[in-house]
């Protein structure tokens, strides 16, 4: 059996056998899974373990979800750890009640060995880049011998390798390529009336959403302060200001629950394609600094009119 210390530790919590059999199944040589058949025995797990990712088996549940979900997040440690749901329901409630709850993403019933790595892998892949962010934000703020442009130099620091290769597949072979940024509209007036730590919860709220309606090859970073990035590889701009839309109007419908209070917000949106000619003349990352400061004058433009999207 593969050893936990070389490979990242998954908890699933469930009390179906068969279930448990095909995770681990579907898992080996790429995680190593911790099972635990009741909802005490996988707090207990995540207290004395590293744990990098939760998936929980709706049908076994020995407590309700959003209870369950909550007792997760309280774990030192655990307060961004992605949760994943098993479950064959797909009607639009419940998979809304479940976000609310914390639920990160779906493996959809019946399982799928392919959909499973795939979802943990986008999982785990946003709390990492979430984590980098964090970490490299803390230490610019240390450092006294900063250049102007911290943002760009930020976000260049952030460019993972599958994100620098979709970069270069456009440059090469004129793939579309759409970047959003996507703004919460009332970020500082939520910290002002109700605190830092209540806007905080409504942003990660939003990002899981976002987590939501990530495809296998999309990336999604976090900017702080209600901002995120989310970049579509082998996405046209018609195609990208239709997923744009459908985040900006299912988001206006969507309440976010807080420990304070209930919000019903709104986002701008600023979106921008990579551009044949400057994809055939420019480098990958002066490709991505390019699209960047398009994609944010026009996030500007999209603020000055109020949840809207502007194209570049």
């Amino acid at each position: 059996m593969d050893s936990p210390d070389i490979l990242p530790n998954c908890l699933l919590i469930c009390a179906d056998i068969s279930k448990i059999a095909f995770m681990k199944k579907s898992l080996k040589g790429s995680y190593y899974l911790l099972d635990a058949k009741d909802s005490t025995t996988g707090i207990d797990w995540l207290k004395s373990s590293e744990i990098e990712i939760v998936i929980l088996d709706y049908k076994s549940l020995d407590e309700p979800l959003m209870n369950l979900c909550h007792h997760i997040r309280k774990t030192p440690g655990a307060q961004s750890m992605p949760i994943l749901l098993i479950t064959n329901k797909i009607q639009k409630a419940f998979t809304l009640d479940a976000l609310k709850a914390g639920v990160s993403d779906f493996i959809h019933e019946p399982l799928d060995e392919t959909e499973i790595q795939e979802r943990i892998a986008v999982s785990l892949k946003s709390k990492l880049i979430n984590k980098k962010m964090s970490s490299m934000t803390n230490k610019i703020k240390k450092t006294s011998l900063i250049p102007k442009n911290t943002q760009v130099l930020l976000h260049r620091m952030l460019l993972n390798d599958k994100t620098m290769q979709e970069i270069s597949n456009a440059k090469k072979i004129a793939t579309p390529l759409s970047l959003l940024m996507i703004e919460l509209d009332t970020y500082h007036a939520i910290s002002k009336n109700w605190g830092e730590l209540i806007a905080e919860e409504v942003a990660v709220s939003i990002s899981q959403f976002l987590q939501q309606k990530l495809r296998q090859f999309d990336t999604l970073i976090s900017q702080g302060g209600g901002r995120f990035l989310l970049l579509l590889p082998k996405t046209s701009q018609s195609a990208a200001k239709i997923i744009a839309e459908d985040i900006r109007s299912e988001l206006c419908r969507t309440t976010i629950y807080t420990q304070k209070k209930e919000f019903l917000v709104t986002v701008s949106i600023g979106l921008v394609s990579f551009d044949k000619k400057l994809s055939d003349s420019a480098q990958a990352f002066e490709q991505f600094d390019l699209s960047l400061g398009r994609v944010k004058k026009a996030l500007e433009k999209a603020q000055k009119k109020g949840n809207k999207i502007v194209l570049s």
